[in-house]
């Protein structure tokens, strides 16, 4: 019994420091102007986050992908979340088929943008690659290029491509963007309290007590 008890604790015990392991991937930026769903935002300032386990980053030289990499990027497949905000309008939805990428446009762009750090559609085109998809951009010097797998802040101009992106709450209609100062982020994922440790303890205790009411 003692021993079924001590798999159980562990197995919690993994799960609560397994979340470590995550990083929180935040891109904001604005101002742009369009409908979610039918609903429509002028002017907004919109933000995308998703968290991920930063060892699944791939990288991509320029010319893979049979030529369609044309340049150099790190990428991580995520479902994110969009929260567009007009004045008092707060819209928000998931988005499928979504990666996050890291290009470097230094060999062919001035220095002044020679990187850029994004959320890309690239798996929901029906392209189904990397470097396939419209995005949501912050473009900035060579330091905005990251391997997606250390923290780091970001800034550039932001950029979200005008056209309709398939969304949970229904078709997401990007019409104009300003291009505004914008922000990607890479923070780590805030992990419980040690006492959401003691709780997975207790946790176990309760399965274990289960455990013995069913015998």
């Amino acid at each position: 019994m003692t021993q079924k008890f001590l798999i159980i604790l562990a197995v919690s015990t993994i799960a609560v420091i397994g979340a470590q392991a995550e990083l929180t991937y935040t891109e904001t930026g604005g101002n742009i102007s369009g409908s979610l769903n039918g609903v429509g935002f002028l002017d907004a300032t919109w933000t995308i986050t998703a968290t991920a386990d930063p060892t699944t980053a791939m990288f991509y030289a320029a010319g893979a992908n049979n030529g369609d990499i044309y340049a150099p990027v790190w990428s991580i497949f995520v479902t994110p979340t969009i929260t567009i905000t007009s004045g008092p309008t707060i819209l928000s939805a998931t988005l499928s088929g979504w990666d996050i990428e890291s290009r470097d446009y230094s060999a062919f762009n001035p220095p002044d943008t020679a990187a850029a750090i994004m959320f890309s559609n690239a798996d929901a085109d029906g392209n189904g690659g990397v470097e396939q998809g419209n995005a949501a951009y912050t473009t900035g010097t060579s330091a905005n290029f990251n391997n997606l797998q250390s923290t780091g802040d970001f800034s550039g101009t932001s950029d979200f491509d005008t056209v309709t992106y398939v969304t949970s709450a229904g078709d997401l209609i990007v019409s104009s963007d300003s291009g505004q100062p914008g922000t990607f982020d890479i923070t780590i994922t805030p992990v419980p309290e040690p006492s959401a440790i003691v709780l997975a303890a207790l946790g176990s205790l309760g399965l274990l007590a289960g455990f013995r009411r069913s015998r």
